[in-house]
């Protein structure tokens, strides 16, 4: 079973300032973020439980590649996953 992403409008932010951000350091680099995103994203739509988890509920995930943790879990009735992303380096001025 494949299940609903949830992205949180935070995340949408984060994932639009860090595709910025590597597209400003190498032209396409920031295509090729998005492109191990949706990778990662695709994945957890098909098995979310495969990924460690982080603390109760929580999952997490690395991005190839690129220094971004995927973190999310399943709604109360489980029929979708809400994610988050969290970046690990200073891309963008978010720290």
């Amino acid at each position: 079973m494949a299940y609903p992403l949830i992205v949180s409008p935070e995340a949408e932010a984060e994932l639009a300032r860090a595709h910025e951000w590597y597209d400003e350091q190498s032209a396409g680099l920031g295509s090729e973020f998005s492109a191990c995103v949706d990778e990662v994203f695709s994945r957890i739509q098909r098995t979310p439980r495969a990924f460690a988890e982080a603390y109760k509920n929580v999952r997490q995930t690395l991005v190839p590649r690129f220094p971004f943790v995927v973190w999310g879990c399943r709604n109360a009735n489980r029929t979708s996953f809400q994610l988050a992303g969290f970046v690990l380096a200073d891309v963008g001025g978010g720290w």
